[in-house]
C-alpha cells in the first residue's frame, strides 16, 4: 500500500473515532482548489466569494489553513452546511473553487463527501 494512502486512511480513522468520542458530527474540509491556485487574481476572486457565503470564523480558517475540521451539534445542520456552501462535486466547479468536504456523523461514519 502506498504510504500516502495509508496515512490518509489513518487520518480519517482518527477523525472518525474523534467524531464518535464527541458524539457529534464533524465536517472535514480540504481547500484543494485555493491551495493549488497560482493566479493571484483568481485566488482573490475565490476568497471574495467564500467570504460572502461562509460564516466569518470559517472564512478566516479557510483563508489561513488548507485543511480544517468543524464540529457541529446537529447532523442535519452539518449536512446543510456542506450542501449550501461547497460544490457538490469536483466536476461542477472551476478547479480553484473546489473544497473537498467529508461529513462524519456522531457514530463516526462517513455520510457525505463531495469527491
Amino acid at each position: 500500500m502506498n504510504e500516502d494512502i495509508k496515512n490518509i486512511d489513518t487520518f480519517f480513522s482518527i477523525l472518525s473515532t474523534y467524531a464518535k468520542s464527541l458524539d457529534r458530527p464533524i465536517v472535514y474540509c480540504d481547500a484543494i482548489g485555493p491551495y493549488e491556485c497560482t493566479d493571484p487574481q483568481k485566488l482573490e476572486k475565490v476568497y471574495s466569494i467564500f467570504e460572502k457565503i461562509l460564516p466569518i470564523e470559517v472564512y478566516h480558517t479557510l483563508k489561513n489553513n488548507r485543511r480544517f475540521s468543524l464540529i457541529f451539534d446537529d447532523y442535519e445542520k452539518a449536512l446543510d452546511f456542506c450542501l449550501d456552501n461547497f460544490p457538490k462535486t469536483q466536476e461542477e466547479c472551476e478547479p480553484e473553487f473546489y473544497i473537498r468536504v467529508e461529513l462524519f456523523n456522531n457514530l463516526g461514519e462517513s455520510m457525505y463527501e463531495n469527491k
